[in-house]
């Protein structure tokens, strides 16, 4: 693993103020992947003279995996209750990190909402507009939303 301990801070700043415990889940949650979230993500990137993020599959599975477990557990964090990090469940769809990032968000109805949420968030802002990654995946479950972001080794 190669993450620099500059990246690691910076995840971890910015994970840090995300957690907190929502009601309680129902079980099994249907997430789904969320292009549209990507397409306005990347139009944000473009106001800013940054690269578009490609959409990454494993980067996609990820996100859809982590918004289906917090919906169906009831919690809104980046760290799991088994413990798994955004890193490790990437890691586990396929996806060999060398960057990795994660923004979560809840309650917005639209993407455009939930972009314009993590622009007015500067620990939010600082990794979606972050050079960094070279590939995101997006997705959604109910009125949670994950956005992947990574670079491969």
């Amino acid at each position: 693993m190669r993450l620099t301990a500059a990246a690691l801070m910076l995840m971890g700043a910015v994970l840090a103020g995300c957690a907190e415990t929502i009601a309680q889940g129902t079980g099994t949650v249907e997430a789904t992947a969320s292009p549209a979230l990507l397409v306005q993500v990347n139009a944000a990137r473009s106001g800013r003279n940054l690269p578009a993020l490609p959409e990454a599959a494993a980067l996609t599975e990820a996100a859809r995996a982590h918004a289906a477990d917090m919906a169906a557990k009831g919690y809104f964090d980046h760290k799991a209750p088994d413990g798994s990090t955004p890193l490790r469940r990437m890691r586990a769809a396929g996806f060999d990190a060398c960057y990795a990032a994660e923004t979560i968000a809840r309650g917005q109805q639209t993407e455009a909402q939930v972009v314009t949420s993590w622009t007015n968030s500067p620990g939010h802002a600082e990794l979606m507009f972050s050079p960094n990654p070279t590939a995101a995946g997006t997705a959604r479950a109910g009125g949670l939303w994950v956005m992947t972001l990574s670079r491969p080794c």
